[in-house]
């Protein structure tokens, strides 16, 4: 594979947890766009029921350090990743492909990893993912939540019930919306469709759930009822959050990373990151210098 480009050879900050208590890792992670490469070496550890923002500037690798956690490049064969991702302490990239492409990258490679029992599909049950732009799709708010337990679980109309109420109120949704459960989520405000993604993201009840920049298309007053919902989230979920809004990293997150051309740059608590950046490069995005 190729070498990292001597302009990215900068000394790194990384103040991990420990892995005891990790819901999913990235180690030592690439991704190619086709032959281009867009993560070079990234290192994550995303601790179990935490918020860990990911922040940068644009074009740095943060949403596609995203999609690589749960495998969406896999709808595009020209993408791949090398390295690790493990959720649980399996590796979720050990198919025969991914580990020829890292015998390759590291002249042998460690094959001690155990791989995941689980396929694509189960790996998206378990991390799932709420984008830029809401996505809400054609049909009743009920059936939206619905629509990912149905892929995987047979349940009565009672238990679905249940089910969908928990995960509205989960989101914070649910006194907005439990009169009109069976209308469309497409006539829901901007702020309200988020919250229903959230919601529909969560009934599957995932392990980690991945949100790349949920709140910038959003008014103020929805941005806050979308932090403050995923502040209440974390008590059940581990949550991976892409932002540019650095005060919003610094309101909701535990953990923080600052990429920079594909790279990990540094990764502290985030009090520390904020407060006293190890890195220059660091220290110039966070107030302001470049972004």
């Amino acid at each position: 594979m190729n070498d990292i480009p001597a302009h990215l050879t900068e000394e790194v900050h990384l103040a991990f947890p420990s892995r005891d208590n990790l819901a999913i890792e990235a180690r030592k992670l690439d991704f190619f766009y086709g032959k281009t490469q867009a993560l070079y070496g990234v290192d994550l550890p995303v601790e179990r029921h935490k918020i860990t923002a990911l922040i940068g500037p644009s074009g740095c690798g943060k949403s596609t350090l995203l999609r690589a956690l749960n495998q969406i490049y896999d709808l595009y064969p020209k993408q791949h990743a090398v390295g690790r991702i493990l959720l649980d302490g399996h590796d979720v990239l050990a198919d025969r492909k991914s580990l020829s492409r890292l015998r390759e990258r590291d002249g042998g490679g460690d094959d001690t990893m155990v791989r995941s029992p689980i396929d694509i599909a189960g790996l998206r049950a378990r991390v799932g993912m709420v984008f830029q732009k809401p996505t809400p799709f054609p049909m009743s708010i009920y059936d939206n939540v619905a629509f990912g337990v149905r892929l995987y679980q047979r349940k009565s109309r009672a238990e679905m019930d249940v089910i969908v109420e928990k995960a509205l109120r989960r989101a914070a949704l649910w006194d907005e919306v439990k009169d009109k459960l069976h209308s469309s989520g497409l006539g829901l405000s901007g702020g309200q469709q988020q919250r229903l993604c959230v919601a529909r993201g969560i009934a599957v009840e995932p392990d980690v759930l991945l949100l790349d920049e949920p709140a910038s298309a959003l008014d103020p007053v929805s941005t806050a009822k979308l932090e403050e919902t995923l502040i209440e989230l974390r008590q059940d979920f581990t949550i991976v959050i892409v932002t540019h809004n650095l005060q919003q990293a610094a309101r909701i997150s535990n953990h923080t990373g600052f990429m920079y051309l594909g790279r990990m740059m540094e990764f502290q608590p985030t009090e520390e990151l904020f407060a006293n950046p190890r890195g220059q490069r660091t220290r110039d995005y966070v107030t302001g210098r470049f972004g």
